[in-house]
């Protein structure tokens, strides 16, 4: 007997509705049974740990994909130092062509919206692109929320992402506040995590539109 064929928007449709009431432990446990190439992507920010933690201790050699931009503050290259460091990750880092890099540090970073998606696509986007083409994920972890952004309201925990890839987000449903009992950091440090290929805390740096 031939077993059922789904297409991918099936497929999707299918994990959202039989793992819509599952906590993200759950979640990581049966996505991580059935995926072959399985990555997460992170940036190191404040409640990054909790989320790398979670994914890492099911599979600690997992690809750990990270864009840096060139860009990052202080922040973020300490914590990421420190979570490589500590968990052993198997780091993917990639960063944008050094003509990208120097021609914003001699111009700054644009403020008009038109040059400054072009700068999120050329510091942030191109990058993880080139990193998830490296990979060849079926399966990325990662840790955004429904309440952070707009545009992330409309996502689910399963979400199809270009032709070939499952976005999970095991974490979508949290609200920060239980994250914040598993980060170390204060909220006078947590400011100093300035995304700056983002116009605003709730606004997209751009990886995320597929």
């Amino acid at each position: 007997m031939s077993s059922i064929e789904f297409s991918k928007q099936q497929k999707v449709k299918l994990l959202n509705d039989g793992y819509a009431s599952l906590a993200p432990e759950e979640i990581i446990d049966r996505v991580l049974v059935q995926a072959k190439r399985p990555i997460i992507s992170t940036k190191f920010g404040p409640y990054a740990e909790f989320f790398i933690q979670m994914v890492t201790r099911k599979i600690p050699s997992i690809p750990v994909l990270w864009v840096d931009t060139g860009f990052l503050t202080q922040a973020f290259i300490d914590n990421a130092t420190r979570l490589i460091e500590k968990y052993h990750l198997n780091i993917h880092i990639q960063r944008p062509k050094n003509e990208v890099i120097n021609k914003y540090l001699k111009d700054g970073i644009p403020i008009c919206e038109a040059r400054f998606s072009t700068y999120q696509q050329e510091v942030k986007v191109a990058p993880f692109h080139a990193g998830l083409t490296a990979l060849k994920p079926d399966y990325w972890f990662t840790g955004i929320q429904k309440h952070q952004t707009s545009y992330r309201s409309n996502l689910n925990i399963f979400s199809n992402y270009q032709d070939d890839i499952i976005r999970v987000a095991p974490l979508f449903n949290f609200k920060n506040i239980h994250i914040e009992e598993h980060t170390e950091f204060t909220q006078k440090h947590i400011k100093t995590f300035l995304d700056t290929t983002k116009k605003s805390y709730h606004s997209e740096c751009g990886i995320h539109f597929s």
